[in-house]
């Protein structure tokens, strides 16, 4: 009776979320080795539908929210070291909600939520308490933050709240936590004189107290600096006499699907993972160079779903896959025909990526792509040919659950990721010999 009590009282959580807060980004768990508490979250994200991203340390995990923005960071760990390093690496490289869950000491608890977790649990809590904890975050985030804006840009000034990096006439500033924090919310209010007490309460949760306010005064200082540009005759930040901090300049908001000076600001990580996973890649097999990028592809968030076909016999071949469901594989177990029906084909024909934003309610005429992928609820796809030489090899294809089309960075990542593979493809002639 009482394990159906529990079963309850967790199905109430899930619908409880889903009527207040919506994940339209993954769940990244980050975890140092197999833990109950992390099987526990994967097991509430399977339920409820989440996309859940496993990170085995910092490094996978910035990767995996520098694609896509992320709906929460979950650190899983026991050990103290670990909790303090990956909460202080993910709060500087990106926005999402951070939990820390172990058996942590109360000082190691009270030393992540200072470094930017938002809420330390204990570990071993039942999937109803952690469903609840869940909501309560993500309904007080929810109301911080716009989920869709990712890049503020005012003049020379140009911010990405996903990445958490900053630009400053083309080079990046090396703000801290708090800075960049400040510099955020300053830019979400521009032209407002933001009184002290409501900035200290955004940045640190405190009511605005003597100590508070010369914190803050030392932290606008600071940033102040650091933001100067020569020669500009009005600050971007301005003291207002009495009341608090104004930022002077329009602000301009945008979604994760612009170019510009928002394109510049996702190729600063880009080259970073890109080099990374070149150095990583399997030389000596196709297959195994084919399986491991597929699965890098979907491991790191940046797809739901990824596939690597060869061309042969006017068919398409799988060679490795990440991501894809039983119906899917059994599909295309005989190959795939190269007809203008399916989208890879069109990407064959022009030498170029070809993107299908909705693939149910598009007019785009692939209507034998859209078989394959929609039954099994993908909304998106990526399709990117890979060359031998100035011969198309093959494709690369990528698929994506969210209702938001692939944005510009995936874009770029999955060519990047096609371009890797080509290294370790041999020659046509050699194939043919």
């Amino acid at each position: 009776m009482r394990a159906d009590t529990q079963q309850q009282r967790a199905g109430d959580a899930g619908a409880e979320l889903r009527r207040e807060v919506r994940l339209d980004g993954p769940v990244v768990v980050v975890a140092d080795g197999a833990r109950p508490d992390a099987e526990s979250l994967a097991l509430l994200a399977g339920r409820e539908r989440w996309r859940l991203v496993e990170a085995g340390g910092a490094d996978a995990a910035r990767r995996a929210t520098s694609l896509r923005k992320a709906s929460l960071v979950a650190i899983v760990t026991d050990d103290p070291r670990f909790a303090v390093e990956v909460t202080r690496a993910m709060r500087r490289s990106c926005d999402a909600p951070i939990i820390v869950v172990g058996d942590l000491d109360p000082m190691i608890r009270v030393r992540v939520l200072t470094d930017g977790a938002d809420l330390a649990l204990p570990t071993g809590l039942d999937q109803s308490a952690l469903g609840a904890q869940i909501i309560a975050l993500l309904r007080r985030v929810s109301d911080t933050w716009e989920p869709t804006v990712r890049y503020l840009s005012a003049a020379e000034l140009h911010v990405d709240l996903w990445a958490r990096t900053c630009l400053l006439d083309g080079a990046e500033l090396n703000l801290s936590p708090t800075e960049f924090r400040l510099l955020a919310y300053l830019m979400r209010h521009p032209h407002r004189a933001l009184p002290r007490f409501r900035i200290v309460r955004t940045l640190w949760g405190s009511a605005g107290g003597p100590g508070d306010t010369n914190a803050l005064r030392i932290q606008i200082s600071r940033l102040r600096h650091k933001i100067t540009v020569a020669g500009r005759p009005t600050p971007l930040i301005r003291a207002v006499r009495g009341v608090g901090y104004e930022f002077t300049e329009n602000v301009l908001e945008m979604g994760d699907d612009v170019s510009g000076a928002a394109a510049r600001l996702s190729s600063l990580t880009m080259p970073r993972t890109v080099l990374d996973i070149a150095r990583r890649l399997p030389r000596g097999s196709q297959a195994a160079a084919a399986e491991f990028l597929t699965t890098t592809l979907v491991t790191s968030a940046a797809c739901d779903a990824a596939a690597i076909f060869r061309r042969g016999g006017g068919l398409m071949h799988l060679v490795a896959e990440r991501g894809n469901t039983a119906r899917w594989r059994e599909l295309i177990a005989g190959g795939v025909p190269l007809r203008s029906s399916f989208a890879q084909v069109h990407a064959f024909e022009t030498n170029q990526p070809t993107q299908i934003a909705d693939i149910v309610g598009g007019s785009h005429g692939y209507r034998e792509t859209t078989r394959a992928l929609a039954a099994d609820g993908f909304h998106s796809c990526l399709f990117v040919p890979i060359f031998s030489g100035s011969t198309a090899w093959g494709g690369l294809g990528l698929a994506s659950r969210s209702r938001r089309p692939l944005d510009p960075a995936v874009t770029t990542f999955g060519v990047a990721i096609a371009a890797m593979f080509s290294l370790v493809i041999r020659p046509v002639s050699e194939l043919a010999g």
